[in-house]
């Protein structure tokens, strides 16, 4: 009955988190046809370059403790490690408070050195103020995720922002003047300041009175140990998929880096359920690693990987199928460009649902220097890709190099969880 209750409650959480995410990704879908209407090709690549960056940069300023928080905190709970855990809230929300500031003083002075021509620098600037609450939401909200309070760590995170910053636009088209690639980037601002507040006074409202009674506990060596682990592995994976964005813009490509992210958002919708359900399982991982319930990890693989590799597979197909049609429809003919692209990164995604997620897995059974070696050799190839097909083919080249970044380090994950710790994951699964 208990364990009938059990699997009952995880479908439960299933079920919300994929509506959760089916609706982050609707509304970010709609931001992107709206950005892509009101600012063309070319603005919508300088608005990508600019959020590239903040993607790239709230790597460090959160000290890669995001992932750090969902793991520790999850054990410590299952532990009753109460004074452990307010020891790492106060100590990492402290730290990433100063680290975030200090990076965005620095690139407040990168942006004035920076060609205006490229990039409006006002759009450094509003990145800049996006990041220290950026980073702080996004630990915060892991904090929410370790304690088991999915629901608002989710919402905060995945849908929250992104509503207000569609609500910010949809006011600007109606009552402002013309859409500017910086008004957008401020309009992520003003959205990441507000879901940051909220997120925090969730968490504190939230906290069990046994952690805030605690004499709070301070492991720093072996926290920021993991941490730097965690911000390598964070910081490699955006690099992957943000790199060809910041290439692409830096090259002064801003067209192709427009038609790059149309592509990117579109072959995104692909690997949403992946996603959802990541959020689920990733402190279950870690809680039945540690209390060494093999079994009952496998189960979990097993059942939670099924219906996004179907899922994938299906819209993967309708979308590499009818590329040319959904472009055409939603972005309008001035994307076109974007149909190769986009078809290559819907290949890529369909293969990175059936890897399942692995890399995760790594993490989770605190394994991620082996996810590391598969991120850096992913994030290698696609380097030397870029730096190779850009040049001559713009956004197309970009996708390849993307594809085949993600490509190789999600199957090496695979081979490694099998070989190293008999862990069966993505197309292992069907060899039993």
């Amino acid at each position: 009955m208990a364990n009938f209750y059990k699997k009952h409650l995880l479908a439960q959480k299933t079920l919300v988190a994929v509506f959760i995410q089916g609706l982050n990704v609707l509304v970010a879908l709609v931001s992107s046809v709206l950005l892509a209407r009101l600012l063309g090709a070319e603005g919508l690549g300088a608005y990508a370059f600019c959020m590239g960056i903040a993607q790239v940069l709230v790597i460090p300023a959160s000290l890669g403790l995001h992932q750090l928080f969902v793991r520790e905190i999850s054990a410590d709970v299952a532990a009753q490690n109460w004074g452990r855990i307010r020891g790492l809230l106060w100590r990492g929300n402290q730290s990433v408070c100063i680290c975030s500031m200090m990076l965005s003083f620095g690139l407040v002075m990168a942006g004035r050195q920076f060609d205006a021509g490229s990039v409006d620098r006002s759009g450094f600037f509003w990145v800049a103020t996006l990041l220290p609450f950026l980073a702080l939401s996004r630990i915060n909200s892991s904090a929410l995720r370790g304690f088991g309070n999915l629901l608002f760590s989710q919402l905060s995170e995945m849908t929250l922002r992104p509503l207000l910053f569609l609500a910010l636009i949809v006011a600007s088209f109606f009552f402002g003047g013309p859409l500017l690639p910086s008004t957008a980037v401020a309009f992520q601002a003003i959205s990441g300041i507000v879901v940051c507040i909220l997120t925090v006074v969730f968490l504190l409202k939230r906290i069990s009175p046994a952690v805030t009674l605690a004499k709070p506990v301070y492991e720093e060596k072996i926290w920021f140990k993991g941490s730097f682990l965690f911000i390598t592995l964070s910081g490699l994976s955006t690099l992957n998929s943000m790199l060809p964005v910041l290439m692409l813009g830096a090259l002064g490509l801003k067209s192709d880096a427009g038609f790059f992210q149309v592509a990117y958002r579109g072959s995104e919708l692909i690997a949403f359920g992946l996603i959802a359900v990541s959020y689920i399982v990733a402190p279950e991982l870690s809680k039945l690693y540690s209390q060494k319930k093999s079994s009952k990890l496998a189960e979990l693989i097993e059942s939670s990987g099924k219906y996004p590799n179907i899922y994938a597979v299906i819209v993967g197909t309708i979308f590499i199928l009818s590329a040319e049609k959904i472009i055409l429809l939603i972005y309008g003919p001035d994307f076109i460009p974007a149909v190769l692209p986009f078809r290559v990164l819907c290949v890529a995604q369909i293969l990175n649902s059936l890897f399942g997620y692995s890399g995760l897995i790594l993490n989770m059974i605190g394994s991620e220097v082996l996810t590391l070696k598969c991120l850096l050799a992913g994030f290698m190839l696609n380097v030397v890709l870029s730096a190779i097909l850009i040049p001559g083919f713009g956004s197309t080249g970009a996708a390849i190099a993307s594809a085949c970044g993600l490509v190789l380090w999600k199957g090496i994950t695979v081979i490694i969880l099998f070989k190293k710790f008999n862990i069966r994951c993505g197309p292992l699964l069907w060899c039993r």
